[in-house]
């Protein structure tokens, strides 16, 4: 690993230039990063509705 050491975020830069240079799929990766946008717009969208909003399980 390269020492990059900034909290959370360094942590996860490291890992997506680690995963560059290993040829392999970052651990926070395209489908975690789709998963956390459907969360998030969940939110706003129970907030505009007022309304609980289901998630699909993975």
């Amino acid at each position: 690993m390269t020492p990059l050491r900034i909290g959370f975020v360094g942590q996860e830069l490291e890992d997506f230039v680690d995963s560059i240079r290993e040829r392999r799929e970052p651990l926070s990766g395209a489908r975690l990063a789709r998963a956390v946008v459907g969360v998030i717009y969940a939110g706003y969208l129970s907030a505009a509705t007022g309304r609980r909003v289901e998630l699909p399980r993975a």
